[in-house]
């Protein structure tokens, strides 16, 4: 843009030109997009715009050269030296992949929805073994009826495990009770200065009152599995238990002379119950891991698919 009348070269590019008007002056840069008008023309041709002050397109930088043509540029060759826009290449984050992929979210408590069966599916169900819980529960009663009735050790006269519980009642004086292996064994042995004594005549009959307890116990149980068409198949923890301390019961009684320093003498009641808990723990092992049946009620049933 020339700012006076006066005649100068210009120097908005090259090659320079002089002012219009034949007078000095000065060529300023001028921004085209802050004027409110359009420049027409051709390059340092000077045209005077509807404001009066005269203006002219200045020719390109001389720091940029025209591409030369030829048969191996990739790139065509432009109509005149142009500096390109800067190319930006945008990166999406986005969580999907599209537009018309719809948004999705982790849920680590899925789970799988269960197909619709067909009507006619059969339904299964853990193998009941019916005989085998049968079994251990005639051997949890055999067990009590052996503690209670059969004799289980002779000191002078043959002994109960009943009996041998009552001998505790006896000595908390719990009403007119008379045992027998209160008289023979824990009051005769009570005076003893042996701890392991003292220890010994109160384990027998604590030991034979869990026994009972533990037969009373498994009883039930065994009763529920077999009213619920369940698998007797377990580790039995009580019969384990009982197990054990049928077996000190029995050590008891065949080392008494050295333990106690009084004869004791296992009874037939003793190997019963030792031999009903050792079946109470073996047999739930023989219902087969994992055996079904077909639950022939359940799949008479309708079923529908909410």
């Amino acid at each position: 843009m020339n700012t006076n009348n006066n005649f100068q070269n210009m120097n908005c590019g090259q090659p320079q030109v002089g002012s219009p008007t034949g007078q000095e002056g000065v060529w300023v840069p001028v921004d085209a997009n802050s004027l409110p008008f359009t420049v027409g023309g051709n390059v340092n041709e000077p045209i005077q715009g509807p404001d009066g002050s005269y203006y002219c397109i200045s020719p390109a930088s001389p720091n940029y050269g025209p591409i030369g043509a030829n048969l191996n540029n990739a790139i065509p060759t432009p109509s005149s030296t142009v500096q390109l826009p800067a190319i930006v290449q945008p990166i999406a984050l986005v969580p999907y992949a599209s537009q018309n992929q719809p948004l999705v979210q982790y849920n680590p408590s899925y789970q799988p929805e269960i197909p619709l069966g067909n009507s006619g599916d059969p339904v299964y169900k853990a193998k009941p073994y019916a005989a085998l819980s049968v079994s251990i529960i005639l051997f949890a009663v055999a067990s009590v009826v052996a503690l209670a009735l059969l004799s289980c050790l002779k000191s002078v006269s043959s002994i109960t495990g009943l009996d041998a519980v009552l001998g505790l009642a006896q000595k908390f004086n719990l009403g007119e009770i008379s045992s027998k292996y209160y008289t023979e064994v824990f009051d005769p042995l009570s005076s003893s200065a042996d701890i392991m004594v003292k220890i010994a005549i109160w384990a027998i009959p604590i030991i034979f009152a869990l026994l009972a307890i533990f037969a009373v116990i498994l009883t039930i149980k065994y009763l529920v599995k077999l009213g619920g068409r369940k698998s007797p198949r377990c580790f039995s923890v009580l019969a384990f238990i009982g197990l054990i301390l049928s077996a000190i019961n029995l050590v008891i009684f065949m080392m008494s002379d050295v333990i106690l320093g009084h004869t004791l003498t296992v009874e037939l009641g003793m190997y019963i119950a030792l031999g009903a808990y050792l079946l109470m723990f073996i047999l739930p092992f023989f219902a087969k891991k994992g055996a079904v049946v077909v639950d022939l009620e359940a799949s008479k049933r309708v079923y529908t698919y909410r």
